[in-house]
Formats: structure tokens, sequence, C-alpha cells
């Protein structure tokens, strides 16, 4: 059989349905996303919509393209955007708590006191555990602010190991902006291009397998 030509290589390689462009369309539409999210999420009372959304998107990045995302992102965030940003304030509320007592604990030294550090890492830790799986939740299923919460709480727990992945994966930005600033400022490029959507697309590999199963239950 005839081997194919130079022209009829380069056909094939950059055709629609080939490996390379299917890379391409993928790294495209999480880029499309990313910027998508950060223009969303700079009011920052709207970072929940913002998330949600964007977590809709990569729940259907499979029959979706990048052309198609920029429509998704913005029909996701009109939807959810209600529930969302009333789940997102308390949370950005609590948020900022925690941060003033970590402060207050710094400042007078008491990190070495376990009586004073190990409340604050525990409440710490189930603050964002519950924030991470809040907004996939919504993302995929919808529903009630409390029984998202209610949900959101038991999975973060229930799925101890996954909430621990994901908490690892959310803090690489800040482990690198507070370790490597300079190395951070290298990458500025890519956090903005690319790089929270890529995060994002990450821990919901982790977590996709159970919201999957979430919604099958509530069918």
């Amino acid at each position: 059989m005839k081997k194919p030509g130079l022209w009829q290589r380069f056909s094939n390689l950059v055709s629609d349905s080939s490996p390379l462009m299917t890379r391409v369309g993928q790294v495209a539409l999480l880029a499309v996303c990313n910027l998508c999210w950060l223009v969303c999420s700079l009011p920052v009372v709207t970072t929940g919509a913002a998330t949600t959304a964007l977590y809709a998107v990569l729940l259907e990045r499979r029959e979706l393209s990048f052309d198609t995302a920029f429509t998704a992102f913005f029909r996701a965030f009109r939807r959810c955007w209600r529930t969302a940003t009333a789940l997102w304030l308390p949370a950005l509320v609590l948020g900022v708590v925690w941060l003033w007592a970590a402060w207050l604990t710094a400042v007078q030294n008491l990190l070495n006191n376990a009586f004073a550090l190990l409340p604050l890492l525990v409440s710490g830790a189930v603050w964002a555990f519950v924030v991470l799986w809040l907004f996939p939740l919504l993302a995929i299923g919808g529903g009630r602010p409390g029984a998202l919460l209610r949900k959101a709480f038991l999975l973060g727990l229930g799925e101890l190991w996954r909430s621990m992945v994901m908490l690892v994966i959310e803090l690489v930005p800040l482990a690198l902006f507070f370790l490597y600033a300079k190395t951070f400022m290298l990458l500025s490029g890519f956090w903005i291009l690319l790089g929270f959507a890529l995060l994002a697309l990450l821990k919901l590999l982790v977590m996709e397998p159970v919201l999957r199963r979430h919604v099958s239950d509530q069918h």
C-alpha cells in the first residue's frame, strides 16, 4: 500500500479529529474558562458564581469546544449566581475571620501552642473542605443552599483523602507565591492564561466520580 505523502501527513496531523488538534482544543477551552473566571471573579463577591460556572463548563468539557465554552460559562453563571453568591458571601466572611484569628495567633507567638494552633488548623481544614466541594455540587446538581452545605460538609469529611488531595492542589499557587515569589511572577502569564482553570480541572478529576455518583443517587 502506498504511503501517504508529506502533505497528506500534515493534513492528517492538523485535522479536527487528530489527537494533536484535540489536545489543542482542550487547552483552548481551558484558556477560555480561565479568562472568564478571572474577569468574573474580579468583584470578589461574584467569585462563587464564577467558580460554579467554571466547574459547570469543565463537567461538560467532552461535549463542548473552546468556541462554545464562552457561551456555556455565562449561561451557567446567570443560572447559578443567586445561590452561589448566597453561599459564597458567608464563606468569604468566615474565611476572613479565620485569617484574622490566624494573624492574632501568629502575633501573640502562639504558633507553638497546641491548644491554640490545633483548633485553628481543624477549623481551617473544615472550612476549606466544605468550600472545595460546595461549588462543584452546585454546578452538577443545583439545590437549596442548606442542603448543599450539608452535602458538602459530609463529602468533605467522608471523602477525606480526596479533600486532602484537592486542598494540596489548591495551595500550590499560595506555596509558590510565598516560597518562590520570583518563580511565581515568572509564571504570571501562565496563571492568567491557563493556570486556575487547570487547577480546577485537576480538582474535578479527583472529585468527579463522587459527583457523578451523587447525581445518580438523586435520580
